[in-house]
């Protein structure tokens, strides 16, 4: 799983909440939600799939092991997003979610000056399948702006701040996810993570 598959599924529910005619804020919820929680359960029978063909037994073990510290970081990502849309009144707010959440997971992701070639793969098909749907132009030309010039890490909280520091939990998980998607923790990802926590607390 990917920080940026859950992304897309959200973005997969605001493309839908745009789609619909009328969308109070709970059949927004509703569907935002609904694509998330289909991604994390695509992903999540994956992993059992995987794990159903391995060969030995101590490796088996391990995948479970790593698949349940996995799901575990995703779904508490997940009670985040939950948490912040719910704060969320109107469809502007959605987008500024969707795009703070880009924003964030691309600024740590280039902290170190370079975004893996497998990690800019799928930063390419989230890219594609937001600008794809019923999203608003000037939304989907944001994306690929943000995508195309990853923002640093001042201009990342700029965004996240348009959210709302009562958010902050949902962009802390989002850096501790991007933070340890290649198994590896770098300095620079470690120093974006302490000048972040720096501006939550000076904005506080």
């Amino acid at each position: 799983m990917s920080f940026w598959k859950v992304l897309g599924g959200a973005a997969a529910g605001v493309a839908c909440i745009v789609a619909l005619p009328v969308a109070g804020p709970i059949g927004a919820v509703t569907a935002a939600g609904a694509a998330i929680a289909g991604t994390l359960g695509a992903t999540a029978g994956g992993i059992a799939e995987a794990m159903d063909d391995s060969e030995e037994e101590a490796e088996k073990r391990g995948e479970e092991r790593a698949a349940a510290e996995y799901d575990k970081k995703y779904e508490k990502l997940l009670v985040a997003f939950e948490d912040a849309k719910s704060r969320i009144k109107d469809t502007e707010g959605y987008f500024n979610l969707i795009i703070a959440m880009e924003a964030v997971g691309l600024a740590c992701a280039n902290c170190d000056g370079e975004i893996s070639e497998n990690e800019r793969l799928e930063i390419d098909t989230f890219i594609a399948g937001s600008v794809a749907g019923n999203l608003p132009e000037n939304i989907k030309k944001k994306i690929q702006s943000i995508a195309d010039n990853p923002p640093n890490i001042t201009t990342a909280f700029h965004y996240a701040s348009k959210v709302g520091l009562n958010s902050t939990e949902l962009f802390e998980d989002i850096i501790e996810i991007v933070m340890e998607a290649d198994g590896y923790r770098a300095s620079e990802e470690e120093k974006f993570k302490s000048q972040w926590n720096q501006l939550v607390e000076m904005a506080s």
